[in-house]
């Protein structure tokens, strides 16, 4: 086989992670992975591989898929898909607090925050801080507002526009 052939194959061994991940035979796509993200070809997606098969072996795996996330931050950059994953994983165990101080620092790290103030303000709003969440959706308005016209009358930030008016509307 290829990987008995190469196997110093990062892309083999990738490739074997995910097929031993559709057998479900979770802890041999878990080694594939971590020994592709410890190589000094790691990649971002290879963190989602592992974290994806980490949560889909086991919810109780969440904080070790966290981990993961962070640790490619730490060796590869503060990649916003990295943080959004941190995000999404500490809202399901419901840790608010966690999710915003990753969502601050995305709000500190990025040239266009409107995005980042809407999803605080959705963090706040289901932690139930309804002032601090109203706070941030009127933040992300305002960073809306210093956008150039060209910028503005995309369907992105139209659709965010309208995701931030109804939430307003929600909380007044």
């Amino acid at each position: 086989s290829y990987i008995v052939d190469n196997p110093e194959s990062i892309k083999g061994l990738v490739t074997r992670g995910q097929i031993f991940q559709k057998l479900e035979q979770f802890d041999e796509s878990k080694n594939d992975f971590i020994f592709a993200i410890n190589s000094s070809e790691s990649k971002p997606e290879y963190y989602n591989y592992l974290a994806n098969v980490l949560i889909e072996s086991s919810s109780a795996n969440i904080d070790e898929a966290i981990k993961y996330y962070k640790l490619g931050q730490s060796k590869i950059g503060q990649l916003s898909t990295f943080s959004e994953s941190i995000i999404e994983l500490e809202l399901l165990q419901g840790d608010f607090e966690s999710a915003l101080i990753e969502t601050e620092l995305l709000i500190q790290q990025s040239n266009r925050k409107e995005k980042w103030y809407l999803l605080k303000g959705d963090i706040l709003k289901k932690a139930g801080r309804i002032e601090e969440a109203k706070t941030a959706y009127m933040d992300a308005k305002a960073s809306i507002d210093k956008l150039s016209a060209p910028k503005k009358n995309t369907d992105y930030v139209k659709n965010m526009i309208l995701e931030i008016e109804s939430a307003l509307t929600q909380l007044f």
